[in-house]
Formats: structure tokens, sequence, C-alpha cells
């Protein structure tokens, strides 16, 4: 509670304080005329007449016997945080499947994004472990002749340097699906990152990969139907 203090004038010429009033309720006045007291009010009045107008440290010390929280904008307790285990998944799973065939190719045999920033991983928070396993799934893929393909993983919008270790097929030129995954160690535990996914191809061949999402219930004929949905998966290690 705030208050005012009138106080004995002790004489002596300018200068004299007779009296403390409280600007507000962040500030309680009491005592006596011969012994006032000033104190703090609580917590809450003095956030709630002053609030923080900038980050507030902590010095290195813990916050005790907070409440459980409830909204989306409260602080949780650690009890609350579930624990990440390994395997979890740490963003949704990137699907990409469009409605007409896409037929994505590369003919370098210098890595280049498949489709930076949609084939790719979600945004996520790398784990205490700093290692994930980014896996790629459903794609459909071919060459133009007999030879080696290779896949990897780079930073959204670039191309170098890997986040892991390519992963070279020996592919052929029949359309088959494929399975790949990619563990990828030394991130820096609680940042973001988001992965695109690359191909490269042998010198004087072409690399082919399809995305296609197909929900009829009868199958398709002809080139134009073979792909399926690419998705691209992130878990804890």
């Amino acid at each position: 509670m705030s208050g005012a203090l009138l106080l004995p004038n002790a004489g002596g010429g300018g200068g004299t304080v007779t009296s403390v009033t409280a600007g507000d309720a962040s500030i309680s006045v009491g005592g006596t005329p011969a012994e006032p007291t000033i104190e703090t009010g609580t917590l809450d009045e003095i956030a709630t007449l002053h609030p923080p107008a900038a980050a507030v440290a902590m010095n290195g010390q813990k916050i005790t016997g907070q409440a459980a929280g409830s909204a989306s904008t409260d602080s949780a307790n650690v009890g609350q945080v579930p624990a990440l285990v390994s395997g979890r998944y740490l963003c949704a799973p990137n699907v990409y499947g469009p409605a007409t065939q896409a037929v994505l190719t590369t003919t370098s045999a210098t890595f280049s994004a498949i489709d930076s920033g949609v084939i790719c991983t979600g945004s996520f928070v790398a784990p205490a472990s700093g290692e994930v396993i980014v896996t790629v799934s459903s794609m459909v893929a071919k060459l133009s002749a007999a030879g080696q393909g290779a896949f990897a993983l780079a930073a959204e919008g670039t191309v170098t340097p890997l986040v892991a270790s390519m992963i070279e097929h020996g592919l052929n030129t029949t359309t088959s699906p494929l399975s790949l995954t990619f563990p990828v160690t030394g991130l820096t535990p609680g940042n973001s990152y988001q992965f695109d996914v690359l191909f490269a191809v042998a010198s004087s061949l072409t690399l082919t990969v399809n995305a296609f999402a197909q929900t009829g219930t009868t199958i398709g004929s002809g080139s134009g139907n073979v792909g399926g949905p690419i998705v691209v998966t992130v878990q804890a290690v």
C-alpha cells in the first residue's frame, strides 16, 4: 500500500524534508514521524506499475515455487516439459505431393537443391545431443542410363557445406522409390535449422525425381502417373 507521513519540522532552513509520500502502490510509507519506514510493494504490484522495459537477468539463479503454466504465454515448470526421447519428431513431417506430376531433373555432378524450401525439412530446434536423423521417403527416381546418382543435405538456400555424408546410388533407368537416411551430427543444441535435399549425377547422365500425390481408387497408366509424395522427417537422437 502507498501512504504519506508528516515529519516533525526540524527547523534549520531550506532543504528540510517535512513529509514523505509514496508515488504509487509500489512503495509503502509507514512508521511514525520519529521513525518512518519505507518498503517496496509486492513484486506483482511493482511489475504492474513498472513493467520491465528489457530482458530481466536472473544472475544464474533459479525461479522456484512457480505455479504450473497453463496459457501458451506462461513459463513452464521442469515437471511439465516432456523428456525429449530419442526418435521423437522435432517438427511435423514435410510432405511434397503436388496434384499434378512434378518432374525434377539435374545433369550436374555438383550438388543442387531438388527444390529449395519445398523438398526440405521443416524448421526444427536441435536437441541437447546435437544429433538428428533426417529421413527422405517415397522419392521416386531414375537415371537416363545406368550409372551413379547421389543425394545430400545442406542448410536451406545453400549447397555447401553438406551437413551429412552424401548417399550415392547405383541407379538404373527404371523409376524406383528410394528411402534415404541421413545421420546429422555437430548441431548446436537450442539453435534452429532447416535443410534442403540436394541431388547430383555422374557426368553425361540425367537424374530425374518424380513427385505426385494420387488419390484415385484405380492405378494410373503411363509415365505421367509415376511418382508419389516425398516425405521428409527429422528425429532426435
